[in-house]
């Protein structure tokens, strides 16, 4: 049986408001009717999604919670896929329709960050944003091959980096790129709240077989959890849910949210997000790639200029672990990065 989104919609605002009859206005429902359609799931499932009690208004049961959680986890797991249909049919559309408006071609590793921006530019009429997410190696070949206009990728500080940027070189030509500083982020391991394992790394996740929800390969993110594995000794098997994996940061956090999963990798705002505890374990520099000619057209450079305005730092620091204090600065990746020589065709 097919749920109904009203269900779904009315739980979410009972979810926040704790009260059924505002949450039956706010979805436009009669109270009559948003009490029949929890009565008629009730039923169905054989236990209450949500209790009505005297002095503490309406609250979700943990059926409820978990329904509501379930949906959000496979929507945040489908959102990337739907992002990527929006923006080829949106460029599809300004291509029959003629549109002038300047077009920038965006492949990029999962970034909160990004999503808004994207918003953003449109409120304010500035450039066009074709974003699609994809993992940061996969980014950077469709630059090289000239898919893309700007490709996203992040890069991990300290020791990290030279063995994160191995998996880069083929596909970063440092003598035809620069890159646009975007964010600093916080990545760490994400749990439950109040953290019923107690666990401070890959190493205490191992030992107490709990259930590991990955990344797919390619992502940014899977790099950086094996390259934490294999410093730490760590054999892939001994992680219970390695080859289990999602493909973004909030379907992480969504899965182990709705207790899917007992642990992940990710990013803090993630697991803010979904009212998860969060281990830091590194901070990493978010990226964009382009070639140096790139920037000299004008919806580049309106985008960069964007990029270094107050009102992107303030919506980048909004989410929990960021920091926009270098956003839109370009660089020069042979000087960022000495040691690493180009090896691309």
């Amino acid at each position: 049986m097919q749920l109904e989104p009203n269900l779904l919609r009315l739980l979410e605002a009972i979810h926040r408001h704790k009260k059924l009859s505002t949450a039956a206005k706010e979805t436009e429902l009669s109270y009559r009717h948003a009490w029949g359609i929890l009565d008629k799931w009730t039923e169905i499932f054989g236990m209450p999604l949500v209790i009505l009690e005297r002095g503490r208004g309406a609250i979700l049961t943990a059926v409820g919670e978990r329904l509501l959680l379930t949906s959000n986890r496979i929507q945040n797991r489908l959102a990337p896929q739907l992002q990527t249909l929006s923006a080829e049919m949106e460029s599809e559309i300004n291509q029959i329709l003629a549109n002038d408006k300047p077009i920038i071609r965006l492949h990029a590793s999962h970034d909160l960050v990004l999503a808004q921006l994207r918003r953003m530019l449109i409120a304010q009429k500035g450039p066009c944003l074709n974003l699609q997410f994809r993992g940061s190696v996969d980014s950077l070949i469709s630059l090289s091959r000239s898919r893309c206009d700007l490709a996203g990728f992040h890069v991990p500080e300290g020791n990290l980096a030279e063995k994160i940027l191995l998996q880069y070189k083929p596909w970063l030509k440092t003598r035809l790129y620069k890159l646009i500083h975007l964010v600093r982020r916080e990545q760490g391991i994400i749990v439950a709240s109040s953290n019923p394992f107690g666990l401070a790394s890959l190493a205490d996740i191992a030992k107490s077989n709990a259930r590991f929800i990955n990344r797919q390969p390619g992502s940014g993110s899977r790099l950086l959890i094996d390259c934490l594995l294999d410093e730490a000794g760590i054999e892939t098997e001994t992680l219970n849910g390695y080859d289990t994996e999602e493909f973004t940061h909030f379907a992480v956090a969504a899965t182990i949210a709705s207790g899917n999963a007992d642990t992940g990798f990710g990013i803090k705002a993630a697991a803010h997000q979904f009212g998860l505890d969060f281990i830091p374990q590194l901070t990493e520099t978010y990226f964009l790639a382009l070639r140096q000619d790139t920037l000299e057209q004008p919806p580049v450079r309106e985008l960069i200029d964007f990029i270094r305005s107050t009102d992107f730092r303030s919506m980048a620091e909004t989410f929990p672990g960021y920091n926009a204090a270098n956003s839109g600065d370009l660089i020069n990746i042979r000087e960022m990065f000495p040691d690493l020589i180009d090896t691309s065709p």
